[in-house]
């Protein structure tokens, strides 16, 4: 129905039934870049959402500030400014990360740390894709981020079926090294983890990979 379109962000390219058992994990990437899936009436309705911050292909849209940057900004337009989080640095712990125009991604500090799964531009759930483009979508096409034009530093710890808690706690322990290697200033770091977990987030280990 017309209604399904209404509610999924960017271009739908099919619509399938959902089945539980045959897709049991959300965002799981299927056909190719159509990495974002809907819920609507029994159905699923693919979205190409490759770029975060509101979604939809950023290629094929003109520049604009998402709701929730402008929030975070107390309402004002950042683009003027151009690139302004050029020079500060964000580890984005997740899925992976496509490539993309408007994304500095560093290519030598970014990685993998599936097994099997090398290539940390292989987003197996389109999600890594969105949270670097919610935090560092730069100018020139498509949502602007937090900070425009950052550094992206790709950990991929995410598989099709997520990640143990010890692939996490590795990646913490990755950016520390990187950060310490490089003598990167801590004020110009952040290390981004949209994940969630069963455990406690005061005593559990990640949080004191996390502390130290």
């Amino acid at each position: 129905p017309d209604s399904t379109s209404e509610i999924v962000t960017g271009e739908v390219k099919k619509i399938v039934p959902f089945d539980a058992e045959a897709n049991p994990v959300y965002g799981r990437r299927h056909y190719g870049t159509l990495t974002s899936r809907t819920p609507y009436a029994g159905v699923y309705a693919f979205a190409e959402t490759r770029l975060g911050s509101g979604g939809g292909n950023s290629d094929d849209l003109e520049q604009f500030v998402p709701w929730g940057v402008l929030a975070v900004y107390d309402g004002f337009d950042i683009t003027p400014l151009g690139d302004c989080g050029a020079g500060k640095y964000i580890f984005v712990i997740d899925s992976g990360c496509y490539p993309h125009p408007n994304l500095t991604i560093h290519p030598d500090w970014s990685t993998s740390l599936v097994p099997g799964i090398p290539d940390f531009y292989n987003d197996t759930s389109g999600h890594g894709t969105h949270v670097a483009g919610t935090a560092a979508g730069g100018v020139g096409g498509g949502p602007i981020g937090v900070a425009p034009g950052a550094t992206i530093i790709v950990v991929k710890i995410f598989d099709y079926g997520g990640a143990p808690p010890e692939r996490t706690i590795a990646a913490v322990a990755y950016c520390r090294d990187v950060i310490e290697q490089n003598n990167l200033p801590l004020e110009d770091v952040v290390i981004n983890m949209s994940l969630g977990g069963q455990t406690s987030f005061v005593e559990d280990p990640v949080s004191a990979a996390v502390r130290s």
